[in-house]
């Protein structure tokens, strides 16, 4: 696929996600004409709002460069995409806790979100999004509110939170093998084993891209009790190699449990 080929295929697949949200879908049809499907009542709170917005050529929604009455901070230079709720979640992670986010507070990721997107309701989003982070409330000191520890999370379905674990000082196999990666499936209790002969932050990305993501997607939560800033390392390197598809907050733990409690240390032999 070509660069334009690929722009093409980025442009339609957000078309499809406005077509298939009931708020922008309402005023693309507006926009459009297609006003038969309104009742009276929708039909005049829709003309309300309709004139802040777009269709761009590609029939792509845009919020125009216009302030409402009463709520001048709506106001910024160029026309901001809209963006369907189905990919709010994915553009407060990339605006919050990608590596070009930096775990910024609700203030900056807002204003970072706001000068090329809309929603409505985006500060609010915004401001629980940041709230509830792992590593930002990790990080800055204790929460003013108490809560369950992100360790003891229930996870909802398979490889929904994912716990690892090394091995280490085991015989050196016949292929050099000193180390034991473990991972487990928080979900059904699975445990996944895979032979190591060194523990670099790109070993344990590639090791957790061939044992997780590749036979079962991006977890939601990864548990660890190694150093936070080597597992930060970890993940920088797993961005690189696919591009920034894993999305996994990083719960430290540093009595973890579950690979220790699995039983497989005594059973497992290096290749």
């Amino acid at each position: 696929m070509t660069p334009l080929e690929y722009q093409a295929e980025r442009w339609r697949r957000i078309r499809v996600h406005h077509e298939q949200d009931t708020y922008p879908s309402e005023i693309m049809s507006f926009l459009k004409g297609d006003i038969e499907r309104f009742s009276p009542r929708r039909l005049r709170k829709i003309s309300k709002v309709a004139d802040l917005f777009a269709l761009d050529a590609r029939d792509v929604l845009y919020r125009l460069a216009r302030s409402t009455r009463g709520r001048p901070r709506d106001f910024v230079d160029e026309p901001r995409l809209v963006i369907p709720d189905s990919l709010r979640s994915d553009m407060l992670h990339y605006a919050h806790e990608d590596f070009q986010g930096g775990h910024q507070g609700i203030t900056r990721t807002y204003e970072k979100l706001r000068s090329e997107f809309y929603w409505p309701g985006m500060y609010a989003d915004v401001e629980h999004y940041v709230k509830e982070c792992v590593d930002c409330a990790s990080g800055k000191g204790r929460p003013p509110n108490e809560g369950p520890s992100p360790g003891n999370i229930e996870p909802r379905r398979p490889f929904e939170v994912v716990s690892m674990d090394f091995v280490t000082h085991m015989p050196a196999s016949e292929r050099g093998n000193t180390f034991l990666f473990l991972f487990q499936d928080a979900f059904s209790g699975y445990v996944m084993c895979k032979p190591m002969r060194s523990t670099t932050a790109q070993d344990v990305a590639e090791v957790y891209e061939e044992c997780v993501f590749r036979r079962f997607g991006a977890s939601s939560m990864v548990r660890h009790d190694q150093d936070p800033r080597f597992m930060s390392e970890v993940f920088t390197r797993f961005r690189e190699l696919l591009g920034s598809k894993q999305r996994a907050t990083l719960a430290y733990r540093p009595q973890d449990g579950r690979p220790e409690y699995s039983g497989i240390y005594r059973r497992s032999r290096p290749e």
